[in-house]
């Protein structure tokens, strides 16, 4: 089993803050699971950014479904998100 705990002070990040790190989590926990399993893999597919999109796509709906961001803010969080995580999309 696996637990992953990330905290950060209160006031570090926005409430959208989640943009900025979950998709990162999500991408390392994937080439872990990888890694264990002796396989490789390339960082630059079109599999990789599909998943890394679908990744940014999951969070945003998890900070919707809280209410707590703005629409405005969730969208530029978004936006960057997607950016930074598939440069390609």
């Amino acid at each position: 089993m696996l637990v992953l705990e990330h905290t950060v002070p209160a006031g570090v990040f926005p409430d959208s803050g989640a943009l900025s790190v979950g998709p990162g989590w999500d991408l390392s926990v994937l080439g872990l699971h990888w890694h264990l399993r002796g396989e490789s893999f390339e960082q630059d597919t079109p599999e990789i950014r599909e998943y890394a999109g679908a990744s940014v796509h999951a969070w945003v709906a998890v900070l919707e479904a809280e209410g707590r961001v703005e629409a405005d803010e969730l969208k530029t969080a978004a936006e960057a998100a997607y950016e930074h995580y598939n440069p390609s999309s």
